[in-house]
């Protein structure tokens, strides 16, 4: 029998490096509001042990965190992924998922607190994710004081169910302010967009990627970019657009360089572009400026019109 529950809150005196060999129902994490212990934790879920329900109390704070397990672990992946949306946990940072099995849900950081909040280095890495319903990794603040950002999402495999409810992102990056790093990304996306950015200040890369979007919208769209942004050597396959910039920071000038990628455009509706950079409707609604570089894509799949940019 599994245990029920385990609670790993208390602050330890030492590195904490914890291996689930057995199962465990659920797994409470984070230490107190206020908490600033440089203590690291390791929580490893080998092969064969089912993953915990990961529970982060409301106020928690979350730092210094690994979470390791085997990407190919598919019979045992964590279901209920981890959520810090609406519960004023305040402080979530230097975290790690490295070869986290998901299922159904991914990592919900989503209006974790309402003022001056911390959400930074985070490293999202060797990930499998399979049948989500939900957002693979989202995060979204409110107050311009906080630090959002510092975020790696590399290497993972994140594909969606058929019974995915409407509009659902696979990657929901808003309000950052510091870099963002999506990379080497196998993304066969959900509802909506396979990633979905809008206020980024830190700057942004997104480099070799394969994303694939056949029952939402976008491959990568990116609203209101106020920082540089570098979009390269990815393969997408989009029912609408490919790469779509709707509009700038009226306040910015940001530098947008979009080179070497590969739009397949076989599912591409009509009217829509492998590449866009402009409001949808045509009705002008760009407030900013930006220095806009696109070069070297290339253009695949059936698509017999000549306007594919």
């Amino acid at each position: 029998m599994p245990v029920e529950a385990l609670d790993i809150t208390a602050v330890p005196t030492a590195d904490l490096n914890l291996v689930l060999a057995a199962p465990v129902t659920s797994l409470k994490i984070g230490r107190a509001s206020g908490d600033a212990s440089t203590v690291k934790t390791t929580i490893t879920v080998p092969r064969g042990v089912k993953w915990p329900a990961l529970d982060l109390p409301k106020g928690n704070v979350l730092r210094n965190t690994t979470f390791v397990g085997d990407p190919t672990d598919m019979d045992n992946a964590l279901t209920s992924g981890i959520s810090a949306r609406n519960k004023n946990n305040a402080v979530l940072e230097n975290i790690t998922f490295d070869g986290v099995p998901m299922k159904n849900k991914g990592i919900d950081f989503t209006y974790s607190g309402s003022a001056n909040v911390v959400v930074k280095d985070i490293t999202i890495k060797n990930c499998v994710a399979e049948d989500l319903t939900d957002i693979f990794f989202g995060v979204q603040w409110y107050n311009n004081n906080s630090q959002v950002g510092n975020f790696i999402i590399e290497n993972n495999k994140i594909s969606y169910s058929s019974a995915t409810p409407a509009n659902i992102n696979a990657l929901y990056l808003l309000n950052t302010t510091l870099p963002v790093t999506v990379k080497g990304n196998v993304i066969n996306a959900g509802t909506k967009h396979g990633i979905f950015l809008s206020n980024n200040e830190g700057g942004v890369t997104i480099e070799g990627n394969n994303i694939t979007v056949a029952n939402g919208e976008d491959g990568i769209k990116f609203d209101q970019l106020n920082s540089a942004m570098t979009i390269t050597g990815n393969t997408i396959k989009a029912k609408e657009f490919g790469i779509r910039c709707a509009r700038f920071d009226a306040t910015e000038a940001p530098t947008v360089t979009i080179t070497g990628n590969t739009l397949n455009l076989d599912i591409m509706k009509d009217g829509c572009y492998g590449i866009y950079v402009g409001d949808k409707a045509g009705t002008g609604t760009f407030t900013g400026s930006a220095v806009v570089t696109v070069s070297g894509n290339k253009k695949a799949g059936n698509y017999s019109g000549e306007a594919w940019f």
